[in-house]
């Protein structure tokens, strides 16, 4: 990755204002806001995912044994 290695050749900066936050905590100083202010034109526009419905039931789907699997793939091959 390209930033460590800056920042160890002292070319970029390490000291930031929220140590782990987002962008935009760092850039505008604000820790604990990571979105948009409400103030913001852009804080309008939202997109709410809908809630997908699995399509596998993984809690009452059939145990698989990987190797037993590929056992199984490589007789057949």
């Amino acid at each position: 990755m390209l930033v460590p290695v800056l920042q160890k050749r002292g070319l970029m900066w390490d000291d930031y204002t929220v140590p782990g936050g987002t962008y935009r905590e760092n850039l505008h100083s604000t820790p604990g806001n990571p979105y948009l202010s409400h103030r913001h034109p852009g804080s309008k526009f939202k997109w709410n995912a809908p809630k997908a419905e699995p399509i596998i039931d993984l809690e009452n789907a059939p145990k698989i044994d990987g190797v037993a699997l590929a056992q199984e793939v490589a007789a057949s091959a």
